[in-house]
């Protein structure tokens, strides 16, 4: 399991539908799909539930969702924090 992976997944949830996080990520549609069925086989368990309604989680599904969201956050704040320390930083010679 990777950061990109769990933002993939992320957005899958979030539109509610494969085709419409993948345009949002300027991905394809199948290469989305692959992307979180290799997480959910990496897992060993089912995330997503896949129906005409669109794209529903799982129990586990929420769970992701929930820690995924939290890495997003924490990856965000550390890369806006750590430009920070660059842009604060003297070039070293």
């Amino acid at each position: 399991m990777d950061s990109r992976q769990l933002h993939h997944f992320r957005a899958v949830v979030d539109h509610g539908s494969f085709t419409q996080a993948a345009e949002a990520l300027q991905l394809t549609q199948p290469s989305l799909s692959l992307t979180v069925r290799k997480l959910e086989k990496d897992l060993n368990v089912k995330l997503l539930s896949r129906g005409r309604g669109g794209v529903h989680t799982t129990e586990a599904g929420d769970y992701l969702y929930g820690v995924a969201t939290s890495i997003d956050s924490l990856l965000t704040t550390a890369t806006a924090r750590l430009a920070e320390f660059v842009s604060s930083t003297p070039a070293q010679n």
